[in-house]
């Protein structure tokens, strides 16, 4: 049986502000680490319930573009840039040529493609 802290929880309201600050407080604590980076953020902790428990902080990662990609779609009709974020070294590179390719020969539409694009 271990015998470690439980992480700390609110049972009344955990997606708080206030109790993100708790949990990288004991964070800090077990630790020795420092989280000042992670409780830099803009979003409301509360929006995050039901995506993830024990809420920190966030993180940033690095954000490229690709693009533009050709849409020729009901919903969507032109050319469109696509941020991507990605620790992969070459991803942005290696999706910016699949997308020109695409869009060079004549864009993403369902009636001559009907694979569905993923990114």
């Amino acid at each position: 049986m271990s015998t470690a802290k439980p992480i700390p929880r609110d049972r009344e309201d955990d997606y708080t502000v206030q109790q993100a600050a708790v949990r990288r407080d004991f964070l800090c604590e077990i630790s020795g680490a420092d989280l000042d980076t992670i409780s830099s953020y803009t979003i409301d902790p509360a929006v995050t319930q039901g995506n993830i428990e024990n809420f920190i902080g966030t993180v940033q990662v690095p954000l490229g573009v690709a693009g533009p990609l050709r849409i020729n779609g009901e919903h969507a009709d032109g050319d469109f840039y696509i941020p991507l974020a990605t620790t992969e070294g070459t991803l942005v590179a290696s999706y910016n040529r699949g997308m020109r390719v695409i869009s060079e020969s004549g864009g993403r539409t369902k009636k001559n493609n009907p694979i569905f694009l993923i990114i």
